[in-house]
């Protein structure tokens, strides 16, 4: 897993990198408590941090949204 602007996902050991998430901010902290659990802050340009999550190796992340 590789951040940027962009989350880069890779399964060949990191000889190849695809993008998965894109939301052109900077991502601030991305890490997993698990092989396949992973969580990521992204800064809003134009708000607070928002939350990602993801539970299949960061192959798809999902926004988390709090009521």
């Amino acid at each position: 897993m590789v951040a940027d602007q962009a989350l880069f996902h890779s399964v060949n050991g990191g000889q190849t990198f695809t993008p998965v998430e894109s939301n052109q901010t900077q991502w601030k902290v991305v890490g997993f408590t698990t092989s396949t659990n992973g969580f990521a802050f992204d800064l809003q340009s134009s708000g607070p941090f928002a939350l990602w999550r993801t539970n299949d190796a960061g192959a798809r992340w999902y926004h988390v949204q709090f009521p």
